[in-house]
């Protein structure tokens, strides 16, 4: 009768084993798929709808980077004149 009980309870013990690794095969594979499709939908471009508010100059947010972009074209312009100054002093 004991060899009968210790059966089923490899058994069991085999049975839920089997069952908490397809359980976590499932998850990470699953985890995986939903990162994957989530990735897809993120680099997918998004068309925004025109929020400016007053006309064709796009609003505060559109100056502020129109002065980033001129301030990044003179500092280019100025590391530019150094480079050239140190070449032609050598």
């Amino acid at each position: 009768m004991r060899d009968m009980f210790e059966q089923a309870y490899t058994a069991d013990i085999l049975k839920w084993v089997a069952l908490v690794f397809l359980a976590g095969f499932i998850g990470f594979f699953g985890k995986y798929l939903g990162r994957v499709v989530l990735s897809l939908f993120q680099k997918m471009p998004r068309q925004e709808p025109d929020r400016s508010p007053g006309g064709p100059d796009g609003g505060p947010a559109a100056q502020i980077q129109a002065l980033r972009d001129e301030e990044k074209l003179r500092k280019k312009a100025s590391k530019n004149a150094v480079k050239e100054r140190k070449k032609l002093g050598k």
